[in-house]
């Protein structure tokens, strides 16, 4: 392939691209009938998702059951700020509400607190989840607005679970929905009973727990969750409430929402230069504002398909635009392109106005330690005492024909630099894992980069944000006299 260049962020003159930012519309009229063809919930709903959380459920199908959840959000539901509002508990013998419902920023802020929240172990007891839906409903739901529960289950109980089901529906007005993973005969009556004997068929759903939602599975349920939800009572016009119900953006919430890092050596009053539309929001949720570095080391060879190479750096691209404007100073950057020939491109220093990157046709694994090598180099040169120093790796396949590992030890153990790895195609080794200290929260790889952005940032969000919460430990200072030998996990 040529030689191309791909423009990703706007000059910061540029004010026609909105980014993440949601757009808010009024609720169109509907006609209502008994049965509807639909697939998504646009009309007001107050949605909570209930998640089995106990040890019945595998690490696996946890992790997967969330992605499923978070794709279930993204993709049929509008999260206009007065249409849908989303709460997510989780419960086992024990019970945690990690998003109350309404309660976060923004559908960023959402994603990443389902994607963060620890699965609690211990027995399976669909009472708790129920009882905590009940109060979450009673206290934070909205008058005249369809109320409906979605409970992620693996089928096992301990309890009757009959008449709180039965209470929710019945006093409360709540359509319960049913997502089962390994659905058995043996479950299927208690199942019946959560939703209703006369809604079972459409309201009980069977789900894979190996693997996230597909699009079918994905339009099935939205049109069960549109098709058989009475939104007879939706209001026609979104409710005059408080703005911090459902967004937090009142200017007394935002005040003390925004903390100061005591590691950050940029003063509170730069902001207060910035109008309100550029204000910088917080990446992690303790709502520190904090500076980073940041080195992206580019695969540039075409062991990828063009198409999702673009869309993975637009993405990138998007989330920093949308988290580090280039007004409010708190990212530094620099870039490394490799191939299997070493670097072919290093830019230090550019902010976040403007990235060029070129697509070279190179069939054989670039050399990712080298590319390490100089990204550390990059940011040794331009470094900036209490920041949060960060290698963005995006990859390919997650090949290297050098040693990236031990390029990526000295980057961590001399520099406390951590590493957050993409891998465009699926992950053909274990190298981006090793990489990034052997968490797999930190090597993001969709089978479909058409995802939406927000999905995407909750990840990155929440793989940057780990080396907030647990930093990386620097060893003693060593000087590296030579380049270590080659262990190749290339693919050619």
């Amino acid at each position: 392939m040529s030689n191309q260049t791909i423009i990703l962020l706007p000059q910061r003159r540029d004010k026609t691209s909105r980014g993440g930012t949601w757009p808010t519309r009024k609720t169109e009229r509907r006609v209502t009938t008994s049965t509807r063809i639909c697939s998504r919930i646009d009309f007001q709903a107050d949605i909570i998702f209930v998640l089995d959380s106990s040890d019945n459920v595998t690490s696996e199908e946890y992790a997967n059951l969330k992605g499923s959840i978070s794709m279930l959000i993204d993709e049929i539901f509008d999260m206009s700020p007065d249409i849908v509002r989303v709460g997510f508990i989780e419960y086992s013998d024990k019970v945690s509400v990690p998003v109350p419902l309404g309660y976060y920023e923004n559908k960023v802020q959402l994603l990443a607190e389902i994607s963060n929240s620890e699965q609690l172990g211990g027995i399976p007891v669909i009472l708790r989840g129920l009882r905590a839906a009940r109060e979450q409903f009673q206290g934070h739901s909205r008058d005249g607005v369809p109320k409906i529960l979605v409970l992620v289950t693996s089928g096992s109980n301990r309890g009757n679970v009959a008449l709180a089901a039965n209470n929710l529906r019945k006093h409360l007005n709540v359509s319960i929905f049913v997502l089962v993973v390994n659905r058995s005969q043996g479950t299927q009556m208690m199942l019946n009973r959560l939703t209703g004997d006369e809604h079972s068929q459409q309201r009980v759903i069977s789900i894979p727990g190996i693997s996230k939602l597909q699009q079918t599975e994905l339009l099935q349920i939205g049109q069960a969750l549109c098709g058989s939800t009475n939104m007879a009572t939706a209001t026609i016009w979104p409710s005059q409430e408080t703005p911090h119900r459902t967004t937090k953006r009142d200017t007394s919430f935002a005040k003390s929402k925004y903390k100061y890092d005591k590691i950050s050596r940029l003063k509170l009053q730069h902001w207060k230069t910035t109008t309100r539309y550029f204000a910088p929001i917080p990446l992690c949720k303790d709502g520190f504002l904090r500076p980073y570095q940041l080195s992206i080391i580019i695969d540039n060879t075409a062991r990828s398909p063009e198409k999702d190479f673009r869309l993975v750096l637009n993405h990138v691209a998007n989330f920093l635009k949308l988290w580090f404007t280039p007004e409010s100073g708190l990212m530094q950057l620099n870039l490394v392109g490799v191939d299997s020939d070493g670097t072919n491109l290093k830019i230090a220093n550019f902010g976040v106005d403007v990235l060029n990157e070129n697509f070279v046709s190179d069939e054989i694994s670039p050399k990712l330690g080298r590319g390490i090598d100089e990204a550390v180099l990059l940011a040794k040169e331009h470094a900036v005492r209490g920041v949060i120093q960060i290698i963005l790796i995006i990859s390919a396949d997650g090949t290297s024909s050098d040693d990236a590992i031990q390029s990526a030890e000295y980057a961590r153990d001399q520099y406390g630099q951590g590493v957050v790895t993409i891998s465009i195609r699926a992950p053909s080794s274990e190298l981006l894992k090793e990489l990034s200290l052997g968490s797999p929260t930190r090597v993001i790889h969709f089978s479909d980069w058409s995802i939406g952005n927000e999905l995407f940032h909750s990840w990155i969000a929440h793989a940057f944000c780990s080396y907030v919460s647990v930093p990386v430990m620097r060893k003693a200072k060593s000087t590296r006299m030579t380049r270590p030998p080659l262990r190749k996990t290339c693919t050619n």
